[in-house]
Order: C-alpha cells, then structure tokens, then sequence
C-alpha cells in the first residue's frame, strides 16, 4: 500500500528510482507471490475445514465519503478531457 500510495507503482517506468532500489523493490515482488499463494491456501483451507470463519467486513461512512470523493474527481477530469 506505501508503494501504491507513494509512487506510480502501475507505471514504474514514469518514476525515477535507482538500480538498487528498483532490485530491492523486484525481489520482493517476485518473491511475495508465494508467500501469498500459501497464506491463501492456509486460509481456505482452515475455512473448509471449519477452523476460521472470516470476520464480516462493512464500508465505514467515512470510507464510502472518501470513494465518492474519488469518483467525482475522475468524472469532473474525464469531462475535461
């Protein structure tokens, strides 16, 4: 999320990063895949099995605000464009 909220993250190309940054930021990509794959695969299983049943997940108000807030801006700069 820091990534994502501090960089262009989906066009890495546009941000200006070293080498040793960019080879950091690579490894733990590439090696991030997996260890979501089997946190995944845990969890589904322990819910299959009946040992986890996930929490209930409801939008605050003050999310929903911000998401609003969000739209409106793309709306307002595609009717610019």
């Amino acid at each position: 999320m820091a990534l994502r909220d501090n960089m262009d993250s989906g066009h890495i190309r546009l941000f200006k990063i070293s080498k040793e940054k960019f080879g950091i930021l690579y490894r733990y990509t590439d090696g991030v895949n997996n260890v979501f794959k089997i946190m995944l695969q845990k969890l589904i299983s322990r819910i299959q099995e009946g040992k986890y049943s996930p929490i209930s997940y409801a939008v605050s108000q003050n999310k929903k605000k911000e998401a609003d807030k969000v739209i409106e801006r793309i709306g307002k700069s595609m009717k610019q464009a």
